[in-house]
């Protein structure tokens, strides 16, 4: 699904037969669970970035406490 056809089944779904609001309703939800899927990996990586950010961080202070 193109999305200004999207654009209009939103728009006016009133005016759309029951095929094209299914097509919208399950292209909308498969772009829902591919964005979740996505932030939950990149909430996963932020987090180990972080966890290393923080290794390195308390290494380097011990060594500049000196």
């Amino acid at each position: 699904m193109n999305k200004e056809n999207l654009k209009n089944i939103i728009e006016n779904p009133s005016s759309y037969p029951n095929k094209d609001i299914t097509e919208a309703l399950y292209f909308l939800s498969e772009e829902h669970e591919n964005i979740k899927k996505e932030l939950i990996s990149k909430t996963y990586y932020l987090d180990e970035i972080e966890g290393y950010y923080n290794k390195i961080l308390n290494e380097y202070k011990d060594r500049t406490k000196k």
